[in-house]
């Protein structure tokens, strides 16, 4: 155990009005946890696929402080974070303070899809804290391969990765 990267992504379905967040939690790059949810909740489901990702930074920030808290408490890690890869901008703005002269982003809806994934996020940073997530933006459909991965287990294209079983959540 030692440095855990969650890479995550969203896909949409408008045929079924269904959104699909993936999350994969590389604990030393090596994947740990896969997951899709999947959700037909009006308030991701208005934002397509960045309600998707939306609802995955949250299931995956949720899913993963566990690990780095038991690596912390076993003194099998030295970092205090989990990094958390995103191809959506956004998701680190709704988290956040804004850049020095910079105007801090707000969701649009008090009880939209944005609002509702930074209120998830404050709930879990409250209780794992002084853990901590950092936020790295990658470049979408570039080859970056987790967040390649990640990007097929969000769209149902991959169902396992490498012996590890995509486990299916509904909300």
């Amino acid at each position: 155990m030692g440095r855990f990267d969650v890479y995550v992504d969203g896909s949409y379905n408008q045929s079924i009005s269904t959104v699909y967040g993936a999350f994969i939690l590389l604990d030393n790059g090596t994947p740990t946890l896969a997951c899709r949810i999947t959700t037909k909740d009006k308030r991701f489901v208005s934002q397509w696929n960045v309600g998707g990702e939306l609802l995955a930074a949250a299931a995956g920030i949720s899913n993963s402080m566990p690990f780095l808290k038991e690596a912390r408490d076993k003194n099998e890690c030295l970092e205090s974070y989990i990094t958390v890869y995103h191809d959506f901008i956004g998701i680190h703005h709704f988290i956040l303070p804004p850049k020095p002269g910079k105007k801090p982003w707000r969701p649009k809806e008090k009880d939209g899809a944005g609002a509702t994934y930074k209120n998830m996020v404050d709930v879990i940073l409250e209780q794992y804290y002084p853990l901590k997530v950092v936020f790295s933006k990658v470049d979408a459909h570039t080859g970056n391969k987790w967040n390649e991965v990640v990007d097929g287990i969000a769209g149902g294209r991959i169902l396992n990765y490498d012996g590890l079983e995509v486990i299916q959540q509904d909300l």
